[in-house]
């Protein structure tokens, strides 16, 4: 199954009753929910690259005992950590969401003129109306809701390491200044004072006669 909503057709709608609306899935509901499901998904796409370039940063600042290279790393993988915990926190909402549809709606149970319709899936909790959406539909929030879970857990384990090794390079870069080669040669490097008197002081001739 897709992760994309099937555009289906089930029921009717609604016999002739205007208080009723087809739980189809018109073409361009799907469109908007495809488009909503991508925009949601974008915070962890973001997440993902900026990890990945911020420990490509992190390799070459390590082997080469850069200072520029770590302080990247430790920039670039917490703005990928704080991306996804927000991918986290929608993959949440989410779960939520396919949760209720996959495990609130019964088929075959609707009470209006969709009774006994083993296509037709119905949330029977409010006592005057039946909500109702198709079997596809309430299948793929089924699969939907377990992939929302799988991602909490990922999105959760990956912003974990993004923040852990966000700190570790923050720490390195903060606390062992003189670890890098910049600092090195800066300290140990040659190169003239300020201040300090090159060569034969003007007026005075070999051996100290002026």
């Amino acid at each position: 199954m897709t992760s994309g909503i099937p555009a289906v057709q089930c029921g009717s709608s609604g016999s002739g009753f205007s208080y009723y609306s087809s739980p189809s899935i018109t073409p361009s509901e799907k469109d908007d929910i495809d488009s909503a499901l991508i925009w949601i998904g974008a915070p962890a796409l973001v997440g993902g690259i900026l990890g990945i370039i911020g420990a490509a940063f992190g390799i070459w600042g390590g082997c080469a005992a850069n200072k520029c290279g770590i302080c990247s790393t430790a920039v670039l993988l917490g703005i990928a950590g704080g991306s996804i915990i927000c991918a986290a926190l929608f993959a949440m909402a989410w779960a939520s969401v396919f949760g209720h549809l996959c495990d609130d709606y019964d088929c075959g149970t609707c009470r209006s003129v969709w009774r006994n319709d083993p296509n037709v899936c119905c949330n029977t909790e409010d006592f005057h109306y039946d909500e109702a959406i198709c079997k596809e539909t309430k299948d793929w929030a089924c699969d939907m809701a377990t992939k929302k879970i799988l991602a909490l857990v990922v999105s959760v384990a990956g912003s974990i390491v993004a923040v852990v090794a966000s700190s570790c390079a923050c720490g390195a870069s903060c606390c062992c200044p003189n670890s890098f080669e910049e600092t090195q040669e800066t300290q140990h490097g040659g190169g003239q004072v300020v201040g300090q008197v090159v060569g034969q002081p003007v007026g005075n001739e070999v051996g100290g006669k002026s």
